[in-house]
């Protein structure tokens, strides 16, 4: 069990106290450390300039790659902690340079499902993808897989109808939101 860090809210004054904990996850810290202050930056109230800034420094990278780790408990931190970024538009493209989509669609598209935590990690990567794509102009050509693969074609928007087709998934909500923000970007029939 995840514990639970005291919220903090942070003021364009106070955004030095976030220095320490983007040097320690930026530094190569250890995986449990790194894992304490992605729960930590989760967990904070953030100001646009503070999200701004942990999106600048080198943190996105590190929670973006702590997708895919096997620990669940770092998936589970790190995705809260991009979530808590994705809320400030200005923060998207550089999510979307440090890889998060593919990492996102992952969560969203695999196959095992053993609980509740699975699905609340599928729900929180579709919203935090929405979020990211809610802006035009910096999704649309990005790669999305091995196979370059964008959001728009038609292999992942089959993914995604798919999930909207499957009785056990209980976030189809988010998922439309995702179709929604794909089909109102100005480029998507490009």
């Amino acid at each position: 069990m995840l514990t639970l860090w005291p919220i903090f809210h942070f003021h364009p004054a106070e955004t030095s106290c976030l220095i320490p904990c983007t040097h320690v996850m930026d530094s190569a810290g250890s995986e449990e450390t790194q894992v304490k202050m992605a729960e930590h930056l989760a967990q904070m109230t953030l100001t646009n300039t503070s999200k701004e800034m942990v999106a600048r420094s080198g943190t996105t990278q590190v929670l973006v790659n702590m997708l895919s780790l096997r620990n669940e408990e770092a998936k589970e931190v790190s995705l809260r902690a991009l979530f808590n970024l994705s809320l400030l538009e200005d923060t998207a493209p550089l999510l979307i340079k440090a890889g998060v989509l593919s990492r996102l669609l992952i969560i969203m598209f695999s196959a095992e499902d053993t609980g509740c935590s699975t699905t609340q990690l599928k729900e929180m990567a579709a919203n935090t993808l929405a979020n990211v794509i809610s802006v035009p102009g910096n999704w649309e050509r990005a790669r999305v897989d091995e196979d370059s693969h964008t959001l728009k074609s038609e292999t992942i928007l089959h993914n995604f109808l798919g999930l909207l087709t499957d009785a056990q998934v209980t976030w189809k909500d988010k998922v439309l939101r995702v179709l929604h923000c794909i089909a109102s970007s100005p480029q998507a029939s490009g």
